[in-house]
């Protein structure tokens, strides 16, 4: 039966590390890629009265090609 703990590993300095493949870190909602930026704008267009079916399209395209939708429709778990 395999386990579901993470591979570890020592380091030169005799701490234990854990290794995660790169896909593993990437999927993870909580990574923040070095070039994302907070003040970032996900949708040129702002929100008004008559765009918002076109406005939230984009939101949710942007937010999933940073994988971080999940914070907004409620499935992080």
């Amino acid at each position: 039966m395999a386990s579901d703990d993470p591979p570890n590993s020592i380091n030169r300095s005799g701490n234990q590390t854990t290794d995660f493949s790169s896909i593993d870190q990437y999927n993870n909602p909580f990574y923040l890629h070095p070039s994302d930026n907070p003040g970032n704008m996900l949708v040129s267009t702002p929100l008004t009265d008559d765009n918002y079916a076109t406005w939230r399209r984009a939101v949710i395209i942007a937010l999933t090609a940073k994988n971080k939708l999940s914070f907004v429709d409620g499935n992080l778990p």
